[in-house]
């Protein structure tokens, strides 16, 4: 086989690997952490507040999962009578799976979720709370098998 032949063959299959390469970036689904990501971002100041205030929660929420629920624990509930907000489930490798829920306590300090509508793997719990116009958020890793 002559060296003419050989480029030749090296062209090709370096211009069959870029092809390759581009079908399957296109083909890649990348989803935005959030629709209003810009917007969020120049507002950035505003949640970096709101972390440094939640810090005063530390170890007050606690996130266990069991076979059919996900509970929601606020550990000392009276501090939290006037409490409201959401809660999203925030699935990184899937916004179509994303959902919320509007933040509802009961008298043990305690909401449940269940687990059969959600997808295996891992999720974001991301909390946003309102107590007597002081908001936090918090985050917490959960897995679902």
């Amino acid at each position: 086989m002559s060296w003419g032949i050989k480029i030749i063959l090296v062209f090709i299959i370096f211009a069959v690997g870029l092809t390759a390469l581009v079908i399957i970036s296109i083909s890649r689904n990348v989803d935005l952490v959030h629709e209003k990501y810009y917007e969020e971002e120049i507002n950035y100041q505003k949640h970096i507040d709101i972390l440094e205030q939640s810090k005063t929660l530390n170890g007050d929420i606690n996130v266990s999962v069991d076979e059919n629920n996900i509970m929601l624990k606020l550990n000392e509930s009276e501090k939290y009578n006037n409490l409201s907000g959401r809660i999203n489930f925030y699935r990184s490798s899937d916004a179509s799976k994303d959902f919320y829920y509007d933040l509802n306590i009961n008298e043990k300090g305690e909401q449940v979720f269940p687990v059969n509508e959600m997808a295996s793997g891992s999720w974001k719990l991301k909390i946003e709370m309102t107590r007597d116009g002081e908001n936090y958020f918090v985050e917490k890793n959960i897995f679902i098998n």
